[in-house]
């Protein structure tokens, strides 16, 4: 249930979450829960049901050890949570039924690399809601960085909105997001938050929801656009997110996260010669 590579050490801790240790002696601990929230928003604006009831607690986890190389190592975690299968009608509060819902963690080590490889997998039947992985701090932060269209952008704790709508601290991310010594790695543009007081990333796996536009969305005030249904847009069937998780000293530019982003997203080809 461990990985090492000489630079890093993963573990894989009872509750299915992840424990980081770099060779320079930065440590976290927490990595990997995930959580699944209710979403009566639209495809302009997220909101929460009434009374939100979030589930993170998985009711059962198992490791499996896939490769045991010197070149890759890689455990699969799966974990099984009780999600609600929807919503109330009116936004109110989400179902009192459940589905089980097995989420496969991918936790893969190669040999050199200063980060590890994540996966995350499921197959969703349900509607209305988010799913989230978060990843702990080494620090807390009142602040992140993440990769833009051209240029790195700083973002504080403040939430944003637009025109009556309501703000919130939720930001987009193109290739990697950091904060307090830990950045994420990704493949293709994610909406990311600092959550906890600033004690965690949040990146989104899933975003389900079920209309253009919600009249009665409780996040903003006017009509976004017609209250028409997008049954797809459910997202149901199954959905696989990959990043890495990057545990550094210093700041983003001095931890080297560029140079970190880039060699994750850009493999070795091989081809016979």
């Amino acid at each position: 249930r461990s990985l090492d590579n000489g630079r890093l050490t993963v573990t894989v801790d009872d509750d299915g979450t992840l424990r980081l240790e770099t060779a320079d002696g930065v440590a976290v601990k927490g990595l990997g829960r995930i959580v699944d929230g209710g979403d009566f928003g639209d495809s302009y604006n997220y909101a929460p049901p009434t009374r939100e009831s979030s589930v993170d607690v998985p009711a059962s986890v198992s490791v499996v050890v896939a490769l045991d190389g010197p070149v890759r190592g890689r455990l699969i975690v799966a974990r099984d949570y009780p999600w609600p299968v929807g919503l109330e009608p009116d936004g109110s509060a989400r179902s009192a039924q459940q589905g089980l819902t097995r989420v496969d963690m991918v936790v893969e080590l190669r040999a050199g690399e200063p980060f590890v490889r994540i996966g995350v997998a499921f197959e969703n039947h349900a509607d209305d809601h988010r799913v989230r992985f978060h990843a702990p701090l080494p620090r807390a932060a009142q602040h992140s960085h993440a990769e833009g269209q051209f240029a790195v952008v700083q973002r504080g704790m403040q939430p944003e909105g637009g025109y009556r709508e309501e703000p919130v601290p939720t930001f987009p991310a193109h290739g990697w997001v950091d904060a307090g010594g830990m950045a994420i790695l990704l493949e293709h543009l994610s909406e990311y938050e600092l959550t906890e007081g600033g004690a965690e990333l949040a990146i989104t796996l899933l975003r389900s929801i079920g209309l253009i536009s919600r009249n009665d969305n409780p996040y903003r005030l006017d009509p976004a656009g017609p209250e028409i249904a997008i049954p797809q847009a459910q997202m149901h069937g199954p959905r696989r997110m990959t990043f890495a998780l990057y545990p550094h000293a210093g700041d983003w530019t001095d931890g080297g996260v560029v140079d970190a982003a880039e060699r994750y997203r850009h493999s070795l080809m091989a081809a016979p010669g």
